[in-house]
């Protein structure tokens, strides 16, 4: 488990991601995962409302 941390931790395990998607296109996030031909990680990115 260490060795796999630490790989992750130097860059060399990373994680496949097929699609990003802002939080307001969840929906369309969701009907790509649904149809299972996704190769790797579907997110969703929470964006600054700006309200500082």
């Amino acid at each position: 488990m260490k060795a796999i941390a630490d790989l992750a931790a130097s860059g060399a395990l990373r994680p496949r991601i097929e699609a990003t998607f802002p939080l307001t296109k969840a929906a369309e996030a969701h009907a790509l995962l649904e149809n299972g031909r996704n190769a790797g990680k579907i997110v969703l990115v929470v964006e600054d409302g700006g309200t500082d």
